[in-house]
């Protein structure tokens, strides 16, 4: 009880900084697992020497992120509503919450597996796939989906757990499945001769033993809230407020998987080798995500804590502290993988011509961090908010009106490396209108402490 009791005092009373850095700092070092997550996979599919197998698994990136985009619907619809219950001193509605989270993760799991099963032969020409790599494409693609009630349940279930503040124990449980997965891949990939598809058999198992802790977490109590079967409902008030938070969030991650599939199709024309260097050059983008994204999840509880709690000066504090830092680190990040581009993507192939092209693009890719960082903790702080209207507008704009046109007409326009600069133009741009809608947003907040300062002094 006296760690529960902590963690709401961090939330409630910890200097912005330091409650930032504590409910962060487990969080990104999870995420940085999940880094080595994705980056294991794409070593060992890409040591295999097969640039047919390595486009395979960049042709099924937008897979996992549709997969991911539909835990984002869960796992950020409830963890918004999770906290902001919290906060009210809503423990109640908090648990059911929690539990409708779960049935959502089950019913949408099944449904992703029988879609993958159903439009097996049709999937991969939807990505893109060349004939070459139409079979690894559909063998790595169809196992993902029948597995993705797993990769649903670990990404949705680790956002439920931090946003009580237990970063930890989501920390271990993403630490868990990357290391499954690591000593799984080369067990499947070459002791057993499955190639790509035990990369994907391997993912899918880790993600499991993810799930399955989380799980035990909140069957043995571990954390403030407790997971009942009684607790399971459909009650309208609590499914409006997930998906009223949850579908911009999931609209956005299934912008970025048609951006992929765009990308992907675009590159393919420049052949097979492109679309293995992109491949590559975005795998090793996701350090940056998410640490991003790991930042901004830490950060989401105590936004949205204390805005439940009408703390809003507090919260204010988070914000203007958040971003400060993302921007810094992004600074940063640009400048050491710029630095090491040509090691890095040479760690995931042995083919020249591959590595190469990879540098080159991932030294584009990478001008999009100083901006990337303060773009996530605007859209998170809206989320937090229950603001889900700006979110979205924050994320259709992104994805949609913004970069894949840019893809279009830059490609036309300079080729292979105007298709690659889309990114980080676009980046700049949204960290220009995100800033403007969150500068707002601030201005309302403060205007209303003003009001409720005035109105004290009067009664005074």
């Amino acid at each position: 009880m006296q760690e529960k009791d902590k963690r709401i005092q961090i939330m409630q009373n910890a200097p912005p900084l330091k409650a930032i850095f504590t409910m962060s700092i487990p969080v990104i070092l999870g995420m940085m697992v999940n880094v080595i997550y994705n980056l294991v996979d794409t070593w060992f599919i890409g040591i295999m020497g097969d640039e047919l197998q390595l486009a395979a698994s960049s042709y099924c990136t937008p897979i996992f992120v549709i997969v991911m985009a539909v835990a984002s619907l869960i796992g950020t619809g409830c963890a918004s509503y999770l906290s902001r219950s919290l906060g009210a001193d809503r423990k109640d509605k908090a648990e059911k919450t929690l539990a409708t989270g779960l049935l959502l993760i089950c019913l949408f799991g099944l449904l992703v597996a029988i879609t993958g099963l159903v439009f097996r032969s049709q999937i991969p020409h939807i990505l893109g796939a060349s004939e070459l790599s139409f079979k690894f494409t559909q063998q790595y693609g169809t196992i993902l989906m029948v597995g993705g009630v797993f990769i649903i349940g670990n990404f949705a279930l680790g956002q439920l757990i931090r946003a009580e503040g237990s970063t930890k124990l989501s920390m271990v449980g993403m630490m868990m499945g990357t290391v499954a997965n690591i000593l799984l891949d080369p067990l499947f990939i070459f002791t057993f001769g499955w190639g790509i598809s035990g990369a994907a058999a391997a993912t899918v198992i880790g993600n499991g033993l993810s799930t399955l802790f989380y799980l035990i977490c909140y069957l043995r109590r571990k954390t403030i809230l407790s997971l009942t079967f009684r607790g399971f409902t459909l009650e309208p008030e609590i499914l409006k407020e997930i998906f009223a938070i949850g579908v911009p969030a999931t609209i956005g991650q299934m912008l970025i998987s048609v951006a992929q599939m765009t990308c992907n199709n675009l590159a393919s024309v420049y052949g097979d080798v492109t679309v293995a260097s992109l491949g590559i050059a975005l795998k090793i983008m996701t350090i940056g995500t998410y640490v991003f994204m790991g930042f901004s999840a830490g950060c989401q509880p105590l936004m949205g804590y204390n805005y439940g709690s009408g703390n809003y000066e507090r919260m204010m504090s988070f914000i203007k502290t958040g971003i400060l830092s993302t921007s810094l680190v992004g600074l940063f990040l640009t400048l050491v993988l710029g630095a090491s581009s040509p090691f890095l993507v040479a760690v995931f192939t042995p083919l020249e011509e591959v590595r190469s092209s990879g540098s080159a693009i991932l030294r584009t890719l990478i001008l999009s961090l100083p901006f990337m960082g303060g773009i996530t903790l605007c859209s998170t702080t809206f989320q937090a908010m229950g603001k889900p209207l700006k979110a979205f507008i924050l994320t259709i704009s992104r994805q949609g009106l913004l970069y894949i046109p840019l893809l279009f007409l830059l490609n036309h326009l300079f080729g292979l490396s105007g298709m690659v600069y889309s990114q980080p133009i676009t980046d700049f741009i949204m960290l220009l209108v995100s800033s403007t809608f969150l500068l707002k947003v601030l201005h309302s907040l403060k205007t209303g402490l003003q009001e409720k300062d005035n109105l004290k002094d009067t009664a005074c």
